[in-house]
């Protein structure tokens, strides 16, 4: 009996023990550093990553939102894209099974073009992620051998809510997880210097607070208006109507005043009365001449 017992306790001692390496070697097999990221400004709105936590998006986010088992993602708007590294282990290409596993959630019908690299310099095409799933990879697919140390996605459209391929995480099965890499193979600005936190989107802040202050100027202004000004811009709109063409014609069709037809009509009537009175004493000598 003591025997059973003792069987017992060593034999949950045993499992007690395993269980925390089994969690260890699951956890080695997702990817664990953001060795590069590039935003291509794809969707104006935002000026940096961004993505969501479960049903809240979209939030800005950090590229290492990625790493790890996690229930976060980022959105790779068309052109956007991460490369992630294994510093803990490799990907290695194992027999009868998919190697690699790339996460994404959203049924917008997002797709991200997918690369995988032994020196972190040199990427080798591998295929196309879908959306709302995990899409599985075999590195017998290529004829890669090597072991991978990082694997790139490029998101291709800006579809869904989110706009872009919404990546949640990067991993691979436990047949797939190679040894340790070589620190040379991992770049040096990975291991001396982490990824640094994302900046806030100031600048659209900045574009509102011009806004604000641009109207507020419009607005003083038009308050402290001389009366000179606001004359001439009267006098310009007034030449700008209908009215100036108007006020041309009017000046063309101009009419004498009646007074100097009046004098003329005089003067006319006074020269008839003068060659009257010249006939007449014409016609008097006249006769007077042929009387004598």
């Amino acid at each position: 009996m003591l025997l059973k017992k003792l069987w017992f306790n060593s034999l949950w001692v045993c499992l007690c023990g395993l269980a925390p390496l089994a969690n260890a070697q699951v956890d080695k097999a997702y990817a664990d550093v953001i060795i590069e990221a590039y935003y291509s400004h794809a969707n104006p709105k935002y000026e940096y990553f961004y993505g969501g936590k479960g049903d809240i998006y979209p939030l800005i986010m950090r590229p290492s939102a990625v790493l790890g088992n996690n229930d976060q993602f980022v959105s790779l708007p068309k052109g956007s894209y991460i490369i992630v590294g294994f510093t803990d282990n490799t990907i290695i290409d194992a027999p009868n099974q998919d190697d690699l596993f790339i996460e994404e959630v959203g049924r917008a019908g997002d797709q991200a073009a997918v690369w995988v690299s032994a020196n972190a310099k040199d990427y080798v095409y591998l295929g196309r992620a879908k959306d709302d799933k995990v899409t599985s990879f075999d590195l017998a697919d290529i004829g890669f051998k090597k072991p991978v140390i990082a694997v790139k996605i490029l998101g291709l459209d800006t579809r869904g809510a989110s706009p872009g391929f919404d990546l949640v995480s990067v991993r691979a099965l436990r047949g797939s997880v190679g040894e340790r890499p070589s620190p040379h193979l991992i770049p040096r600005h990975v291991r001396n210097n982490p990824p640094p936190p994302p900046s806030p989107p100031k600048v659209v802040e900045v574009k509102r607070v011009v806004e604000v202050v641009k109207t507020h100027t419009t607005t003083t202004t038009k308050k402290t208006e001389k009366p000179k000004e606001a004359a001439d811009n009267l006098r310009k709109a007034l030449l700008n109507s209908r009215l100036r063409s108007k006020l041309h014609t009017l000046k063309k069709k101009k009419t004498p005043p009646k007074t100097q037809k009046i004098t003329k009509i005089t003067t006319t009537k006074k020269k008839i009365d003068k060659d009257k009175k010249k006939k007449k004493k014409k016609v008097k000598e006249a006769g007077a001449e042929s009387r004598q």
